[in-house]
């Protein structure tokens, strides 16, 4: 064999080991990233539930104010009419 045979077969080579080592360093990134990408979606998943549950017990405690100031109203409303009342009756 040749030496410039052996110098290019040695060039393939160490070239060939590069990209494959390359590729290997980029699939295990791709796959960090991916992870990282599932664990994100996951946690807006989670935000999102939590949204929706934070937003329908908001609506439970307007209904619940709202029925309140509605229950105050008519407590006000029959202590002025019997304040009326007896007032009328004197």
């Amino acid at each position: 064999m040749r030496i410039e045979t052996v110098h290019r077969v040695t060039a393939t080579c160490t070239s060939f080991m590069f990209i494959f080592f390359t590729g290997e360093k980029l699939s295990k990134q791709q796959l960090h990233n991916s992870n990282i990408i599932k664990k994100l979606r996951a946690k807006e998943k989670e935000r999102e539930n939590i949204n929706t549950k934070q937003n329908k017990k908001i609506k439970e405690l307007e209904d619940e104010l709202q029925h309140l100031k509605q229950v105050r109203y008519l407590v006000w409303f029959l202590k002025k009419k019997k304040v009326l009342h007896v007032l009328a009756a004197e």
